[in-house]
């Protein structure tokens, strides 16, 4: 079983107990030091965090696990009762369903392939992407774009940003003289700057605890809000969409209650993205704020076309059959490697035992010949002779008509 999944999404979990599972950089690293894995990718999202191992043995799991919960800072018993631990038959197609938005909370959102890419890029550049995980998310992206291509899942901008600008849009929002904060600068930040742009919104600014702020403003042409400004910020937005997921609450209700006050009533809708959450709870019970999360995004998301699902679901079954029929052919590569090898030791065998100077009779050659045929069959005349004597010649005749297609 070299390919096996670690996971734990929304559809098995609470967002909450989703969120336990921390993913840092060099979690994929430490992972690949685990005796039995040969390659790891970690795919970590809003709503998902999954473990792809290229494993030598089914209990591999074990030890991953151990690596999984440090980083979590949980115990061992905690983390292993939310995440599922499944082989490569499941693991195989779950990926290509994840990465054609398939298993999204929104069917059919396009930030996942992204997502997906940039997972690969990352275990790639840390060099834990094994051929066989190379060969695997290869052909989930593969699927990912064949799937965008033949339906119509991806044609309406269908994404977890969408849906949260579409409620706040319920909540009175009007974007042509709104001025949006976005608070972050990783893969959601982009998504949410596009989705603001196609809807009017023309004021809009960046900020970044991390101090990126400034250079994702440069790129792409918003303003960037300095270091220790993001009261200030609060106290002018229409608009916040809170895409930090750094597991630290970065709007609390003790900085936004003054600050809320001073709004006077005035409404203030905060989008909070993040999976670890960067907004409290607490802060909706303030005056004039509304606040939108994930759990809400996945209680109105429009439902996909069923038309558009099924042909979805049809083209993942046609790439995961192409993917298994590649699989089974590599199967018994080594076998034939090993066979090529067999008959170029016995040709240059031959050959060394050929004059130097190059000039071969024909008699010399014939025995030549004779002998490169005489040991090519020698072992399977032997295992011929065996099969008769123990009974097994019918299934000798089978493997030759198999093997070398020979009727006898």
């Amino acid at each position: 079983m070299p390919l096996q999944l670690l996971r734990a999404t929304h559809h098995e979990l609470d967002l909450s107990e989703v969120g336990v599972f921390k993913c840092v950089d060099e979690l994929g690293p430490q992972i690949a030091g685990c005796p039995g894995v040969r390659g790891v990718m970690v795919l970590a999202t809003c709503n998902r965090f999954e473990v792809y191992l290229d494993a030598t043995a089914a209990d591999v799991a074990e030890s991953v696990l151990d690596v999984v919960a440090a980083a979590a800072g949980r115990c061992v018993h905690q983390v292993s009762e939310l995440l599922q631990v499944t082989g490569e038959d499941e693991a195989v197609p779950h990926l290509m369903r994840v990465a054609s938005g398939l298993s999204s909370a929104v069917v059919g959102e396009q930030e996942i392939r992204g997502q997906v890419r940039r997972a690969v890029e990352l275990a790639r550049g840390q060099a834990t992407l094994s051929p066989a995980l190379e060969q695997l998310t290869t052909a989930a992206l593969t699927t990912a774009r064949d799937v965008g291509r033949r339906t119509g899942l991806g044609r309406a901008g269908r994404s977890s940003v969408a849906v949260a600008l579409d409620l706040a849009e319920e909540l009175g929002m009007t974007w042509d003289d709104a001025y949006a904060v976005i608070a972050g600068t990783g893969s959601y930040a982009g998504v949410s700057l596009a989705q603001l742009r196609s809807r009017g919104c023309r004021s809009i600014a960046v900020h970044s605890a991390s101090g990126r702020a400034d250079g994702f403003a440069e790129r792409h042409g918003v303003r960037a809000i300095p270091t220790g400004g993001m009261g200030q910020a609060l106290l002018s937005a229409d608009l916040v969409v809170a895409c930090r997921g750094a597991g630290i609450h970065a709007i609390t209700v003790e900085t936004l209650a003054p600050i809320a006050a001073m709004r006077n009533g005035r409404q203030l809708v905060i989008i909070d993205l993040a999976l670890q959450r960067d907004v409290e709870d607490g802060v909706a019970e303030l005056p004039g704020v509304e606040l939108v999360t994930l759990a809400d995004v996945g209680r109105v998301v429009p439902a996909a076309a069923a038309d558009d699902i099924e042909l979805g679901e049809q083209i993942v079954q046609e790439h995961l059959a192409q993917y298994r029929a590649r699989q089974g052919a590599r199967v018994l590569s080594a076998e034939v490697v090993a066979v090529r090898r067999l008959a170029e030791e016995v040709l240059q065998r031959e050959i060394s035992q050929l004059p130097a100077d190059g000039m071969v009779p024909v008699e010399q050659a014939t025995r030549a010949l004779h002998r490169l045929v005489g040991a090519l069959i020698h072992v399977p005349t032997e295992r011929a002779h065996a099969a008769g004597r123990a009974g097994r010649a019918d299934e000798y005749r089978a493997a030759l008509r198999e093997v070398l297609g020979v009727e006898a």
